[in-house]
């Protein structure tokens, strides 16, 4: 799928596909929340 954009819901999948590997790779809280953040200015600027 090159050069396709990506909507929301695959954005809401890889984000929440990202959570699960930083939990299951023992990832910081810290690295956690950024990407959680990052995931609610999205959807901030989406409406």
């Amino acid at each position: 799928m090159p050069g396709k954009p990506m909507t929301a819901a695959g954005f809401q999948s890889s984000i929440e596909g990202l959570i699960t590997e930083a939990i299951w790779d023992g990832v910081s809280r810290e690295a956690i929340a950024a990407i959680l953040a990052a995931q609610a200015e999205v959807q901030k600027h989406k409406r």
